[in-house]
């Protein structure tokens, strides 16, 4: 926040600096693609974001199965433990 407000960049805009960094981003791998020596290097990057995609909706379905066990857990364990409170 120092950095910026030093720079003269709000917090509103900083939107904008993010837009500027992946046009940056992009730029960077259009030149990559120019290379044909680094064919490998394209190749592994193109099948990490491939990744990313399939990561990314495992992640969501293990959120959602967690979150629903942990809701029945409390559902079935929570009349245990009033009853216990309310015995001492």
């Amino acid at each position: 926040d120092l950095i910026l407000s030093l720079a003269g960049i709000e917090m509103g805009s900083l939107g904008i600096v993010r837009v500027l960094r992946l046009c940056r981003l992009l730029r960077l791998l259009r030149v990559l693609r120019m290379f044909t020596v680094l064919k490998e290097l394209r190749r592994l990057i193109e099948m990490m974001a491939g990744c990313f995609k399939t990561l990314f909706w495992s992640c969501l379905l293990l959120f959602l199965v967690m979150t629903i066990w942990a809701v029945i857990a409390v559902e079935l364990i929570n009349p245990t433990v009033q009853q216990i409170a309310d015995e001492g």
